[in-house]
């Protein structure tokens, strides 16, 4: 998804490889951050259905964990 977004990015003389660099380690944390977030809502959804009371600690522990990516 990220790729041709890197791609363009290399093209610009002196400081291309150095950037693409950057962005691409940007773009595998936020997609390493997105991953773990959604699996994470996944496995709380599925406790919930077999043991509800850790199915909910499972999702306000994942709660507070989305709160913080988005407000700090």
């Amino acid at each position: 998804m990220f790729s041709p977004v890197i791609a363009l990015i290399k093209f610009i003389p002196l400081v291309g490889a150095l950037l693409g660099f950057a962005v691409s380690i940007a773009a595998f944390l936020f997609a390493l951050i997105v991953g773990l977030t959604l699996a994470s809502v996944v496995f709380a959804a599925a406790w919930m259905i077999f043991r509800p009371i850790i199915g909910c600690i499972f999702m306000a522990l994942t709660g507070v964990g989305i709160y913080f990516i988005f407000f700090f």
